[in-house]
């Protein structure tokens, strides 16, 4: 925490024209991009924006194409190829109220920063209005600090750094400096907060360092640990100056190695429309555990919707969480409706289990939910304790625009991926990919898995590792409730690595309240290893809607035909809640079939069950 030292305190700094002393410039945000990257610039920290209530604007699309191409055909340095460039931007200062981020930062490709709260003690209240109890935990997400969702419900922000009572170097008179400072006389403090004791200085008798509050303030840092990501890729041999490590790179890099936040307007479900993805970690984002690394590889290029790229490997400490992110640069979008183009999807299954990207309870990723489709960067993060195999499966769910543009094709998009505490071996890996309600026990038939009642499910499994897997038979357990039928055990036979699904019957009944759902988990071998397990969820009985009782007559007491016995005459209840039967009669004709009878009906019937 030295002062003037910084988050990358080696790395080369150049400045940009945004405001003069008193004004927007309203700069060419091409040019301005363009000659930064001819000078050197690879990481642009910006702490400005406007605040346009979530809105994606025409800036917003202007800064998503500059960082696939910093140096555009038409810009004042214009290079054929794409030139890439990180972006970060500051989510603004508008919160604590909901869709309140500013434009750049409502972009989809850029590193959009919140607020945190930083721990520095003035005191007393610095010149925005922020006291010392707005600077005593790191935990806390200070409430100015700009929030999401953006218009089209995308998150943002994407992640945290401190942003109160912030200090930092003020312009110097280099010819009268002492050992106190003293800065120019230009200087007027205009945006900044100051500290107790001075109008601009946090504490009197120096005018080196001014302080400040607000994601103006958060931003730099971010962009300080976007340049030390960037420089230990090419330390590490991951990149090389020449190559580098991407903007999706940096980024899903550093939402990967964030730290949940559990203070003040935080504790809440990642990926979090107050904290993004959590504060930046620069202790995770370089510390030894192994990680797996795809960086917009050729290989990697979907090209149509349905492709998928899958790894299959191990978990290299169960005393380590374990953390997949998948980032992409997506094509710009529209100004108007809904910003986001492409659509990946991110599925882990550990042991059987299946995780998709961005479904979390609190820091940690959640079973079941449904597949992201807005945001371009998703997640799965498992606490320490977990081990096995785990395979990871990026799926081009929807692909839609141009991604990677300069590339032979109109219709594609890559990616970069990290895998943090994973191995990546050659494996066979065997997942679910269907189920299909085959036939039911009860008449009339709903489409549904009634309570107890006996049913034909087909259950399809694929391989997405990279090896080939013979002799595959399943079991379906007596686990959850499940009854399985008389047969549990089916032969898959060779299920090829990346090839077509294969599909077998089980017949099982389950057991529950209606409303409630289960879980049917297969067993896998190979008659020598085991497979590990998959497991599909139901729901028993249809989903609650406006209650109507179904009335079904059955023959009975040798009848047939016309001729019915009241003792076979049923109701079923398939709502959720228990129904109230007044009202309802039944007729019910005499063994000759001559005499028709009414009996009114009493009482209730619960949900799911049958009146006799």
């Amino acid at each position: 925490y030295k002062y003037g030292m910084g988050v990358a305190p080696f790395v080369k700094v150049g400045g940009s024209i945004i405001f003069d002393v008193s004004n927007f410039t309203s700069p060419n945000y091409d040019n301005l991009a363009a000659r930064a990257y001819r000078d050197g610039a690879r990481v642009s920290g910006n702490s400005w924006g406007a605040d346009t209530a979530g809105a994606y604007d025409a800036d917003a699309q202007n800064y998503d194409r500059l960082v696939r191409d910093a140096q555009p055909s038409g810009s004042a340095v214009a290079t054929a190829g794409n030139q890439q460039m990180t972006f970060v931007f500051a989510a603004g200062n508008a919160g604590s109220g909901t869709q309140t981020v500013g434009s750049p930062g409502t972009a989809k490709n850029v590193i959009t920063v919140g607020a945190a709260e930083n721990v520095r003690a003035f005191g007393g209240s610095d010149g925005s209005g922020i006291a010392d109890t707005g600077a005593d935990s790191a935990n806390d997400i200070i409430s100015f600090s700009s929030r999401g969702p953006c218009a089209d419900s995308r998150k943002k922000p994407d992640i945290m750094a401190p942003g109160t009572h912030i200090t930092g170097g003020a312009p110097q008179n280099v010819k009268t400096m002492s050992g106190t400072g003293t800065a120019l006389t230009i200087f007027d403090g205009t945006g900044v907060s100051g500290g107790v004791g001075s109008n601009f200085f946090p504490s009197s008798g120096q005018q080196f360092y001014t302080a400040s509050s607000g994601t103006s303030h958060s931003t730099p840092a971010v962009a300080g640990a976007a340049a030390l990501v960037y420089q230990w890729f090419i330390n590490q041999g991951w990149a090389t100056a020449a190559n580098p490590a991407s903007p999706a790179m940096i980024k899903a890099y550093l939402m990967n190695a964030s730290r949940y936040m559990t203070g003040t307007s935080a504790n809440d479900a990642l990926y979090s429309n107050n904290q993004g993805m959590g504060m930046v970690n620069l202790d995770t984002s370089f510390d030894a555990t192994p990680r797996f690394l795809r960086d917009q590889l050729t290989a990697d290029i979907l090209t149509a919707s349905g492709q998928s790229r899958s790894w299959s490997g191990t978990i290299a400490s169960s005393t380590k969480p374990v953390r997949i992110t998948v980032a992409w640069t997506d094509a710009p979008g529209s100004t108007t409706g809904n910003a986001y183009k492409n659509n990946l999807d991110l599925t882990v299954v550990v042991n059987g289990t299946t995780y998709r990207g961005n479904v979390f309870t609190g820091g940690n990723s959640t079973t079941g939910g449904t597949a992201d489709v807005r945001n371009n960067v998703e997640s799965v993060f498992l606490p320490a304790g977990t081990s096995g195999a785990v395979t990871i499966t990026v799926a081009g769910t929807n692909i839609n625009s141009d991604g990677v543009p300069n590339y032979g094709t109109t219709i594609d998009q890559d990616f970069a991926l990290v895998a943090y505490n994973f191995n990546q071996v050659d494996a066979a890996a065997v997942v679910l990919s269907g189920t299909t309600l085959v036939a039911e026990g009860n008449s009339p038939t709903n489409n549904a898995i009634d309570p107890d009642e006996q049913v034909t499910v087909a259950f399809g499994l694929q391989n997405v590792g990279n090896l080939n897997a013979s002799n595959v038979t399943a079991t379906l357990l007596a686990t959850n409730g499940v009854t399985p039928g008389p047969t549990n055990t089916a032969s898959y036979g060779t299920l090829t690595a990346g090839g077509n699904a294969v599909t077998n019957n089980f017949t099982f009944s389950a057991s529950g309240a209606v409303g409630s759902t289960f879980n049917a988990v297969l067993s896998l071998s190979d008659g020598t290893n085991n497979l590990g397990a998959v497991t599909a969820t139901f729901l028993l009985g249809p989903p609650p809607v406006t209650p109507v009782l179904i009335s079904q007559v059955y023959g009975g007491g040798g009848n047939s035909g016309a001729t019915y016995n009241k003792d076979f005459i049923e109701l079923y209840n398939r709502s959720a809640t228990s129904q109230s039967l007044a009202g309802w009669s039944v007729q019910y004709a005499s063994a000759a079939g001559t005499t028709w009878t009414s009996t009114a009906l009493t009482g209730t019937i619960g949900p799911g069950k049958y009146y006799l």
